[in-house]
């Protein structure tokens, strides 16, 4: 059994592929690092070589946002000496990038707002609406 970064290191391939990986890994951050929160929970570097510039978003909105910055963007990229000759941005959606953490995220409403559901469902004769009152009020 031999470790992975022996393998790494005496194949030229594999070698410049995992060199090319760790520098979209430290690029990527530093693009997130430099625009911030919650621009930066939607950027992926997917790949960047010597003209271009490839990032993934999870949204229609958030690429509008990234293209606005894109001037921005390749100053942070030619601030690195590799990729000093980047001059275009491309930027992608993949929307199953979209984190299911914040799909999940769970809304709470007011002990009031509960009241005036549990009123509602009581009061009304479509026994469909009713149900679903009732299971939202439940669910708080």
């Amino acid at each position: 059994m031999r470790n992975i970064n022996t393998i790494l290191d005496n194949t030229e391939a594999f070698g410049s592929l995992y060199t090319h990986s760790m520098e979209i890994l430290k690029l990527q951050s530093s693009i997130r690092t430099k625009l911030g929160s919650p621009l930066s929970d939607h950027i992926y570097l997917a790949n960047i070589n010597t003209e271009q510039l490839i990032l993934y978003t999870d949204s229609p909105v958030w690429a509008a946002k990234l293209r606005y910055l894109t001037t921005e963007l390749l100053d942070i990229v030619k601030s690195y000496p590799a990729f000093k000759n980047v001059t275009s941005v491309r930027i992608k959606i993949n929307p199953s990038l979209y984190s299911a953490s914040a799909a999940e995220s769970h809304l709470s409403i007011s002990s009031r707002t509960v009241q005036h559901l549990e009123k509602i469902a009581n009061c009304i004769n479509d026994t469909e609406l009713q149900s679903s009152l009732s299971k939202l009020a439940q669910n708080h």
